[in-house]
């Protein structure tokens, strides 16, 4: 009887640790930087505070201008792309290019963000 007892308290004990654990870190913030980049010219940077799992697509729309086609970035802030001179937007998190799109891509940390418009090779 006591052995079902505590076993059920510890069930209780980690179930409740787990949903807290979540809860810590739906609630917690995270300072960004947005760099905006147009032929290796710095345009733009901005500090920016997030939650925790923001989607990057929902932040970019919240503080510039954009437009995308067919999923794909082709505009910030009035800075566009050109499919004819393979000039393209890119982005980058602490200096790696991540490996899932814009309206994927989740804030988990603080993070150096740059979107990069220049010729794709």
């Amino acid at each position: 009887m006591i052995r079902k007892i505590l076993v059920i308290f510890l069930n209780i004990v980690i179930l409740t640790g787990c949903f807290r654990e979540s809860e810590i870190n739906n609630d917690k913030s995270y300072k960004i930087t947005i760099s905006i980049i147009v032929a290796d010219e710095l345009k733009s940077r901005k500090s920016i505070n997030v939650k925790h799992d923001t989607k990057l697509y929902d932040i970019l729309s919240d503080n510039y201008s954009i437009k995308f086609k067919d999923d794909m970035l082709t505009e910030i802030e009035n800075y566009r792309d050109d499919p004819k001179e393979n000039i393209y937007w890119t982005y980058k998190v602490n200096g790696e290019m991540p490996m899932k799109g814009i309206k994927d891509y989740k804030i988990k940390e603080e993070s150096n963000i740059e979107f990069i418009l220049s010729e794709i090779k």
